[in-house]
């Protein structure tokens, strides 16, 4: 039997259009934040063993990610993050992966605070993401 991951990405399109190297990307990023996800959970006492982030690509992007209640039969916390696709599919895959870090901090960042599970430094935003890219949230100012 396979090993359940702790971390899982998910994308869906609430506009028209298409985003290259979306899914590969993903996956490359769950591959990469596995391990130190899997260490947060170890040391800090969250009421889930899962994080199932669904990116949704919509006409335009928002400063904080949604959730759902935690899903108690897969042991998961559904969350959301709406990111603009306009902005996502102009983009190269290495500043893709950059924008998509980017994402993946925040909603880290803010599961953290909501739970009152300290994040580790190294999987913060300002260390995650190494690239200049920024989301523009709907009020038009980047995130910081």
């Amino acid at each position: 039997m396979a090993q359940k991951r702790q971390f899982l990405m998910g994308g869906v399109s609430l506009t028209k259009g298409r985003v290259v190297s979306f899914g590969p990307v993903m996956r490359e990023i769950c591959d990469q934040l596995e391990s130190d996800i899997a260490n947060w959970f170890a040391a800090s006492d969250l009421p889930f063993g899962c994080i199932h982030l669904v990116i949704r690509l919509g006409a335009t992007a928002e400063k904080l990610p949604q959730y759902q209640a935690v899903d108690a039969l897969h042991n998961e916390l559904p969350v959301s993050f709406v990111a603009s696709m306009d902005d996502l599919q102009s983009l190269d895959r290495a500043a893709l992966k950059v924008a998509l870090l980017e994402v993946c901090a925040r909603t880290l960042e803010d599961i953290g605070r909501r739970y009152s599970a300290p994040l580790p430094e190294h999987l913060h935003h300002n260390h995650l993401v190494k690239g200049s890219y920024q989301i523009k949230s709907r009020g038009g100012s980047d995130l910081e």
